[in-house]
């Protein structure tokens, strides 16, 4: 049995996705919005650290992830352990500059003074503890060898108890993060219809919540397994969509001007078809209209 070839497609194919999201958040910015930002660029950075979690991820199904353990030969498992480490650690720093990026925009756009002031604290606990996170992951063991090799005698502080505290951490982040511009787009005076589909943009935020939480339902799982490397493949392949998930979310609402100037140009194109002869599509507004500066959400 070999579940090696789904995990990695899984795994590319939530990376395509990402790399879109990522590509349309850049084409918005620099085409319609024309002001690229500096939480753009911790998206970019997202982005590139998921294509090392996903070199990871495939390093992990190349050496034993989808194989039963007992099928594995020492040089298999050390490759393995590695490779685990790597993605863990390319994981971490990717989710964590989504979450910076996605409080950079709130603290550029949404101008009630309160819900940036929580904004800035939500960053600098990110920054914080990530940052320990980091620490943490690059000393594993001491020495970080001895992680991967039984061969390497050192002092390893790797526990369940720091390991679900890290879990716990992003879940609650993330719900955190995501609630947090739903008191202002509530307060806004607009229609009702895109007071709706603000609303939904930002409550898709919370699909990372609820995929969060499922990849900790099924590695609580995988941890009464005694075939780690086969009853891992679950918890691989919901880290990839977690991934994925948390870079598409961080951009939807960056993205928003293309979707409109698509749906525009998409109803130009039927009308101009239509009896009522041709109809010229103009380029959105939204290019210059903000002499290229960001737009805002709320008042003060």
């Amino acid at each position: 049995d070999d579940l090696s070839t789904g995990i990695i497609v899984c795994s590319v194919s939530c990376l395509c996705i990402a790399t879109l999201a990522v590509s349309a958040r850049f084409y918005t910015r620099t085409t319609i919005v024309r002001a690229v930002a500096s939480e753009d660029w911790f998206a970019l950075a997202a982005l590139l650290l998921a294509i090392g979690s996903t070199a990871g991820t495939i390093w992990q199904a190349r050496t034993g992830n989808g194989r039963h353990m007992w099928t594995l030969t020492p040089q298999d498992f050390m490759s393995n352990m590695k490779a685990s480490w790597m993605t863990t650690l390319f994981y971490q720093l990717s989710l964590a500059c989504c979450k910076i990026s996605i409080l950079l925009l709130y603290i550029r756009v949404l101008t009630y003074d309160y819900i940036r002031r929580l904004a800035y604290v939500l960053l600098a606990i990110v920054i914080i503890y990530n940052g320990l996170g980091f620490i943490s992951t690059m000393t594993l063991c001491v020495p970080l060898q001895a992680f991967w090799d039984p061969s390497v005698h050192g002092n390893c502080h790797a526990n369940l108890d720091y390991m679900w505290a890290v879990i716990g951490f992003h879940i609650g982040t993330d719900f955190l993060i995501f609630l947090l511009p739903i008191p202002v787009v509530l307060r806004m005076t607009l229609p009702a219809s895109n007071k709706i589909m603000l609303l939904l943009i930002f409550a898709l935020g919370f699909l990372v919540c609820l995929v969060s939480v499922l990849r900790a339902v099924w590695i609580q799982e995988s941890m009464r397994s005694t075939d780690i490397t086969w009853d891992n493949v679950s918890v691989t392949n919901w880290t990839s969509v977690e991934q994925c998930t948390s870079i598409v979310c961080a951009c939807l609402i960056v993205i928003k001007p293309l979707v409109a100037k698509l749906w525009r140009r998409i109803r130009s194109s039927a009308r101009s078809s239509g009896p009522g002869g041709a109809h010229e599509f103009s380029p959105s507004s939204e290019s210059s209209s903000n002499g290229g500066r960001p737009p805002t959400i709320g008042t003060r």
